[in-house]
């Protein structure tokens, strides 16, 4: 089957919103290395391993230049960063975190304590990055918005 030419662009554009979703996260797992407070997050070593990770995965599926995967990663990210975000509101409490920026958190959830902590900052950043990936999803108009 011969892709149109609106169908390549939409794959284009899908791919190099996933790729630029891999450079946020790649950016921010590596310099969080370096600045573990950046935008006031709390990046833990394991927490920026899980960036990179996200970032990989993001380059892997964009560079296979597949719509599908492109559009699974957009929904199944989103998802999970969405209600990452969601559960640190909901059920984060107050306390100091040990890492990232140190000052005390009206929300902090700690998965594992002293090693992968979530603040409001890290809150709003998994909520932001959620919407991007699943308005990426919504706005590819190949399939209905609740298939992959």
């Amino acid at each position: 089957m011969v892709a149109t030419t609106e169908e390549k662009r939409q794959k284009s554009f899908l791919t190099n919103m996933v790729f630029f979703t891999g450079l946020v996260f790649l950016f921010i797992g590596i310099v969080g290395m370096v600045v573990p407070g950046l935008f006031k997050m709390h990046l833990s070593f394991t927490h920026n391993i899980i960036y990179l990770l996200t970032a990989f995965i993001a380059f892997f599926v964009s560079l296979t230049n597949a719509s599908d995967k492109c559009r699974a990663y957009t929904i199944y990210m989103g998802s999970f960063y969405g209600v990452l975000g969601v559960l640190g509101f909901l059920i984060g409490q107050p306390g100091y975190p040990s890492v990232g920026n140190l000052s005390q958190d009206q929300h902090l959830l700690k998965v594992i304590p002293n090693v992968l902590e979530f603040g409001r900052s890290d809150h709003y950043f998994h909520l932001l990055i959620s919407a991007f990936l699943i308005f990426m999803r919504l706005t590819s108009r190949k399939q209905s918005a609740f298939e992959v």
